[in-house]
């Protein structure tokens, strides 16, 4: 088992203590929503790397949004190549979990993520999925 990164631990915590989605006025998920909530890449993203051009596009998006191979979303998030399959899963676990049931939902297939990885669940996640 593999120890889960500070950087996507902070961001998995803080989607949950936000407990809700980050969605436009139309419900498409967002890195960054109009009432300042952000999905857990968006949490990683510093707000002078964050554009918002980025909307709209998921982390592994190659279209225009590369720089030397890697696309820019996972290089402002700090995502290194060898984490990008656990954070396009991280990415889905927020915009997949129901609205009405997000923070369990979220949990659920963040913790589902965790164990494909082979990452150790951290007792912080451990302790609000109880």
């Amino acid at each position: 088992m593999n120890r889960l990164p500070d950087k996507f631990l902070n961001a998995i915590l803080a989607v949950v203590k936000q407990g809700r989605q980050s969605l436009s006025a139309d419900g498409a998920c967002m890195y960054r929503g109009p009432d300042g909530c952000k999905c857990a890449i968006g949490h990683m993203i510093p707000d002078d790397d964050y554009d918002l051009r980025f909307e709209g596009n998921t982390i592994d998006d190659d279209g225009d949004f590369v720089d030397m191979g890697v696309p820019l979303i996972a290089k402002a998030a700090g995502i290194l190549r060898s984490e990008a399959d656990f954070a396009w899963r991280l990415q889905k676990a927020h915009d997949l979990a129901d609205p009405e049931n997000f923070t369990p939902e979220f949990l659920r297939r963040t913790r589902e993520a965790l164990t494909d990885f082979d990452y150790t669940i951290p007792d912080e996640i451990a302790e609000v999925a109880e």
